[in-house]
This record gives C-alpha cells, sequence and structure tokens, in this order.
C-alpha cells in the first residue's frame, strides 16, 4: 500500500524529501568511507610538511551528497590552535 494513501498528500510529500535526505546522507557517509586512503595520504603529506596536526575533513557537493563523476574533491583543512602561513601553504600546494 503506497503510503501516499494513507497521508495527505503534502505529508506524503516530507516523508519523500525526508527520504531522500536521509539517501542522501548516506550516499555521503559512502563517499566519504570510499575517498578514506585518499584522505589518509593527504592528511599524512599535509602534516609531514607544515609538522602539526591536521583534520581534513569533506565538504562541497560530495558532503551534500551532490557531486557526479567529474566533480572535484573539495576539502576543508583544520590546523587546531595553529596559524599556518603563506610559505607553508605554498609549501603544501608545492609538495
Amino acid at each position: 500500500m503506497p503510503l501516499a494513501s494513507l497521508v495527505k498528500p503534502r505529508e506524503a510529500a516530507l516523508f519523500e524529501e525526508l527520504a531522500r535526505a536521509v539517501a542522501d546522507l548516506s550516499d555521503a557517509q559512502q563517499a566519504q568511507r570510499d575517498n578514506e586512503p585518499l584522505m589518509e595520504s593527504i592528511r599524512s603529506a599535509i602534516t609531514e610538511t607544515i609538522k602539526s596536526e591536521v583534520k581534513l575533513q569533506l565538504a562541497g557537493s560530495i558532503k551534500k551528497g551532490t557531486y557526479t563523476r567529474s566533480s572535484v574533491l573539495d576539502i576543508v583543512v583544520d590546523t587546531p590552535g595553529r596559524y599556518v602561513s603563506q610559505a607553508e601553504k605554498a609549501a603544501v600546494v608545492q609538495s
């Protein structure tokens, strides 16, 4: 029995929207798991270059679950309690 037959159309639409949001979240979590080896390699390389603790987080379309095969990988790099200079940023890009 379809959900729409049990509730009002507006309520059914809200449930469908929630189901899509949960599916998008699952897709984003799967993308995170799929990219863990890459993220660990990047984190390790940045840590080695700037000699500091680094936390990485996926951002952009991957986090939103709207990525496509040709999407870029957006990563937020956090260095808790430490300012990273322009020279250090350039060294990370170089490495």
